[in-house]
């Protein structure tokens, strides 16, 4: 760590629950950094709440307690540290935690852009803002860049030899863009010869929302795949496919996942081409029309850069926490 900020010695977490992500970002400043972490969802994870979200007075009420209960629960530490990941469902509420814990410094991290959630009004109220998205932070100077990660799951795979697929995607589908995207690409997939594994997740209610106006959605799913399917996903392919939501400039998840597993990284992504990862023996960027790469290339044996580290969870916390400086935008990670 080559910061001079001293690392939290007692963190509040305030996140949406999403997928394994911010457990894993727990155990990261639980054990890499040090610190003692509390975690409270920033929404109930609830069957039932998902479907009062519909009656935006049930949903506000849940909330409300939901929340009480957790400041009743952690009334009186000593936390050195609130840290959010997203705020723009806590409303008000954020208030009653500045309010609960006035000695600690505030943190917002953001995985959507602007776009997708407006959360500039909440900006003044945190000490520092960061987002995955480099065009929300260029055009607002209250806001850093830091791009997402990969967890310590994903550098496991990189021994991982058995890979009877070419490609693997796994994504969720929250539109009809999404869906009929990977249908095209499952069909040019197979029309080039090549094994194609996908999981695309949607939810019920967009399942009858498509079949009520005609679309029947077919090789969909509707239970998130566990944490070690995940895994298997990336572990079974020599490259990965990757379709960013093109309301959002900031690379996925899924990029830097890729890449630290050492697989190749098939990207619809045109930012791709100019980061600082990109290698042409790497990353390839799917244009629209333009064919999948070969499989030569897919197989290809490629010496992966030790540079993709810097996208490792653990830089993540250390540069989110003021312990290491990021590196310049325009630096080329080295091959």
């Amino acid at each position: 760590m080559t910061g001079s900020r001293l690392a939290p010695r007692q963190i509040l977490l305030i996140g949406r629950d999403y997928f394994f992500y911010t457990r894993a970002i727990v155990d990261v400043l639980r054990n890499h950094i040090g610190a003692e972490v509390d975690f409270i969802p920033i929404e109930p994870g609830s069957h039932f709440y998902n479907l009062a979200r519909r009656l935006p007075w049930l949903a506000r009420r849940w909330q409300d307690w939901h929340h009480s209960r957790a400041l009743k629960r952690h009334a009186g530490k000593a936390y050195d540290l609130l840290l959010c990941i997203q705020v723009h469902q806590l409303e008000n509420r954020l208030q009653w935690y500045k309010e609960a814990f006035p000695m600690a410094r505030s943190l917002l991290y953001y995985w959507d852009s602007l776009h997708t959630h407006d959360y500039l009004s909440y900006v003044p109220q945190f000490d520092s803002v960061f987002t995955f998205d480099p065009v929300d932070a260029q055009q607002n100077s209250a806001l850093t860049y830091l791009p997402l990660f990969f967890t310590p799951d994903f550098r496991d795979l990189r021994a991982e030899r058995q890979r009877p697929f070419d490609l693997s995607f796994v994504g969720t589908a929250v539109n009809h863009t999404r869906y009929a995207q990977l249908t095209d690409l499952r069909a040019q997939a197979a029309a080039q010869g090549l094994l194609l594994y996908d999981y695309l997740l949607v939810s019920p209610f967009f399942y009858l929302r498509e079949l009520l106006r005609g679309r029947r959605l077919r090789k969909v799913h509707f239970r998130p795949m566990s944490k070690a399917d995940v895994l298997r996903s990336y572990a079974q392919a020599a490259a990965v496919l990757d379709l960013p939501n093109n309301r959002q400039t900031g690379f996925t998840m899924r990029t830097f996942e890729t890449l630290g597993a050492n697989r190749k990284l098939v990207t619809t992504n045109i930012r791709a081409a100019t980061a600082p990862f990109h290698t042409p023996e790497t990353v390839c960027v799917l244009a629209p029309g333009s064919d999948f790469p070969s499989r030569d290339w897919i197989w290809a044996e490629t010496a992966f850069s030790d540079g993709i580290e810097r996208h490792s969870l653990e830089a993540w916390s250390e540069t989110l926490l003021g312990l290491a400086v990021p590196p310049a935008p325009q630096e080329k990670v080295a091959s």
